[in-house]
C-alpha cells in the first residue's frame, strides 16, 4: 500500500525554495529503478544532515614570515654575475650553508661553485688550509708487486740426482727471480715453473728427469754446431721449442750472432782495410756479381731482419725462408717471370716481389723476360 502524505506537511513543503524544481525533476524520472535510486539518495542525504548541520573547516591563515635582515657579507658586492657574487661572499668569510639559506639554493650548488672556482681560477677560500686531503680511491691504489726470491748460486738442485725436489716441489719458493739469460733457466727454480715443466714433460710422455736431461742434450748439440732443423727432426720437437730454450739460457740466435760478430772484430786476424780490398769487377749479365763484404756489426741486424721476414711470410724458420728466396732467384735467372714463379712455387706475389728486390739490391743482374708475339687472327 502506497504511503500517504499529510496535507499540512505537503503544504509546508510546497513553500520551500526549490520544491517546484524538485517535483518537476522527480516527475520526469521514469518509474522503476532510477526513481527508487533517486529516493534512496535523498533519504541518505536527509539522514546525514539530521546528525547536525555541516560546519565548514575554518580557513587557516598563513603565518607571516619574519623579516630577515640583509646579510652583512652581501653589501657592496663588486661582481655582477650570481656566481661571482656567491664567490665574493664566500671570500669575505660567510659560510656556504649561510649563503645557501639566504639565497634559497641548495648547499650542493654552492659547494659546486666553490670547487669550480678552485680548479679554474685557483681561488683559495678561508679555511682551505685546514682541509684534509681527499683519500685515494680504492681502485687507484698501486698494486703491490709480489716478492721474488733470488736465484740460488750453482750447483742447482736438478744437478743432484738424489734431490728430494724430483718427487715434489715442496721446499721451493713460490716465486723466484727471472733466470732468463743464464743456465739457471734450464730447470725450475720455483713452484710455478716446476708445475709448468712437469706438465710439459707429461705431454711428451717423460718424467721430469728425462725432460731436463733432454734440455741439456739440446744445448750440448747446438753448441757442438748442429743445425736446428735436423736436430728438431731427430728429437721430434718443433724448432720453435729449441729457439725458445736457447733464448731462455742466453744462447738465442741474436746472442750467437752478436758473439760471432764480436769474435770477428776482436779476433787475431785484422779486418782488411780499404787499400787491401780488391777492386770490384764488372759482372756479366745474369750472374750474381762480385761478393759484397758484410760488416761484422751488421750481422746481428741482418739476422733479426730475416727472422722477422720469415715470421711475416709464414716460414717455420730462417733456413726455409732463405731456401725459398734462393729458389726465386734461380728461377728468375732461368728466364721465368714473377707471375710464373708465383704459380710454380705456390708463394704469394708479395713474397716473390720482395725476394727479387732483395737480390737486385745484392747486385744480381736478371735477364729480360721474353714475351711471345701475339698470334694474328685467322692464322692456322
Amino acid at each position: 500500500m502506497a504511503r500517504t502524505i499529510d496535507p499540512i506537511r505537503l503544504a509546508q513543503f510546497m513553500v520551500l525554495p526549490g520544491a517546484g524544481e524538485l517535483i518537476e525533476a522527480f516527475a520526469a524520472l521514469p518509474p522503476g529503478a532510477i526513481r527508487d535510486s533517486a529516493v534512496s539518495h535523498v533519504q541518505v542525504l536527509a539522514q546525514a544532515y539530521a546528525t547536525g548541520p555541516f560546519q565548514p573547516e575554518p580557513t587557516r591563515m598563513a603565518e607571516p614570515r619574519p623579516l630577515r635582515l640583509e646579510s652583512p657579507f652581501a653589501v657592496d658586492l663588486k661582481a655582477e654575475s650570481p656566481e661571482g657574487q656567491i664567490v665574493e661572499r664566500l671570500l669575505r668569510g660567510e659560510r656556504p650553508d649561510q649563503v645557501a639559506d639566504d639565497l634559497g639554493l641548495g648547499l650542493g650548488l654552492i659547494t659546486g661553485i666553490m670547487g669550480r672556482a678552485r680548479r679554474e681560477g685557483g681561488v683559495v677560500f678561508p679555511g682551505d688550509a685546514e682541509r684534509k686531503p681527499a683519500k685515494a680511491k680504492a681502485g687507484k691504489r698501486k698494486q703491490r708487486k709480489p716478492h721474488r726470491f733470488p736465484i740460488p748460486p750453482p750447483p742447482y738442485w736438478w744437478e743432484d740426482p738424489s734431490s728430494p725436489h724430483w718427487e715434489s716441489s715442496t721446499g721451493l719458493p713460490s716465486l723466484a727471480d727471472d733466470a732468463k739469460g743464464s743456465i739457471a733457466a734450464i730447470g725450475p727454480n720455483d713452484r710455478r715453473t716446476y708445475s709448468v715443466m712437469l706438465r710439459a714433460a707429461e705431454r711428451r710422455g717423460m718424467t721430469l728427469r728425462q725432460y731436463i736431461a733432454l734440455r741439456y742434450e739440446i744445448v750440448r748439440r747446438v753448441e757442438a754446431g748442429e743445425s736446428i732443423t735436423p736436430l728438431a727432426m731427430d728429437i721430434r720437437v718443433v724448432p720453435q721449442d729449441i729457439y725458445g730454450l736457447l733464448s731462455a739460457i742466453g744462447r738465442g740466435r741474436m746472442s750467437v750472432a752478436l758473439e760471432a760478430s764480436r769474435k770477428a772484430v776482436d779476433g787475431p786476424e785484422p779486418l782488411p782495410g780499404p787499400e787491401d780490398r780488391p777492386e770490384p769487377q764488372g759482372a756479366p749479365r745474369g750472374s750474381l756479381g762480385p761478393a759484397r763484404p758484410i760488416a761484422p756489426y751488421r750481422l746481428a741486424s741482418g739476422l733479426s731482419a730475416r727472422m722477422a721476414a720469415a715470421k711475416l711470410w709464414g716460414f717455420a724458420d730462417v733456413e726455409a725462408f732463405e731456401a725459398a728466396r734462393v729458389e726465386v732467384r734461380e728461377m728468375r735467372l732461368s728466364g721465368y717471370g714473377p707471375g710464373l714463379i708465383e704459380q710454380k712455387l705456390g708463394q704469394p706475389g708479395g713474397f716473390v716481389k720482395a725476394a727479387l728486390e732483395f737480390w737486385h739490391g745484392e747486385g744480381v743482374r736478371f735477364p729480360g723476360i721474353k714475351l711471345k708475339a701475339p698470334r694474328k687472327r685467322g692464322a692456322a
